[in-house]
């Protein structure tokens, strides 16, 4: 069972409840779900460790006060989720020239800073021969200088190089929550 079939069950076995009542706990169980499949485990894991659909249901049924008697509200249901879907459908069409420059902005972003952090390392390293050429020369204060600013420069490339990887990572880790979450809209 997947992570939207047993929210779907919950929402239709939590039918007699306020419409309130049942987002919050849909929304509460679809948390922990994300929380266990964020610290490694898998979805199905994340699932099977919780009580089956039927318990959690009566459990929170019975300890609901003002309960309604439970209705077949499956007709309900199944007329709801396909709008919530429609409507993230036709936001993601006429969002499409935001969403879409945003992400190719931050991936734009990424790709320069590879380039800058990789053009620092190169520029320090290619500096190197030339302060030593300096002192060699006689003019050992602007060679150990020279060889200063190369070595800074290669250094601070590499720093920002892996600076840009941990932004990389994230940025797909983004990338990677959204799509979920666009997909579990569906």
């Amino acid at each position: 069972m997947t992570k939207g079939e047993f929210l779907h069950e919950l929402r239709v076995r939590l039918a007699a409840l306020p419409e309130e009542d049942i987002d919050r706990t849909v929304y509460y169980y679809g948390e922990i779900i994300d929380d266990m499949t964020e610290e490694g485990k898998t979805e199905q894991e994340a699932i099977d460790s919780l009580e089956s659909v039927d318990e959690i249901a009566q459990r929170i049924i019975s300890e609901t006060p003002n309960r309604v008697q439970a209705q077949s509200a499956q007709p309900v249901i199944l007329a709801k989720r396909p709008v919530s879907g429609v409507v993230v459908l036709i936001l993601l069409i006429v969002l499409f020239p935001v969403w879409i420059g945003i992400f190719i902005a931050a991936w734009a972003i990424a790709v320069s800073f590879f380039g800058g952090s990789g053009a620092c390392i190169v520029a320090g390293i290619a500096g190197l021969p030339a302060s030593i050429f300096m002192m060699a020369d006689g003019l050992a204060v602007k060679g150990v200088f020279a060889l200063g600013m190369c070595l800074f420069t290669a250094g601070f490339g590499i720093i920002w190089f892996i600076g840009n990887l941990y932004y990389t990572k994230a940025l797909v880790k983004l990338i990677g929550f959204i799509f979920k979450k666009i997909k579990a809209s569906f």
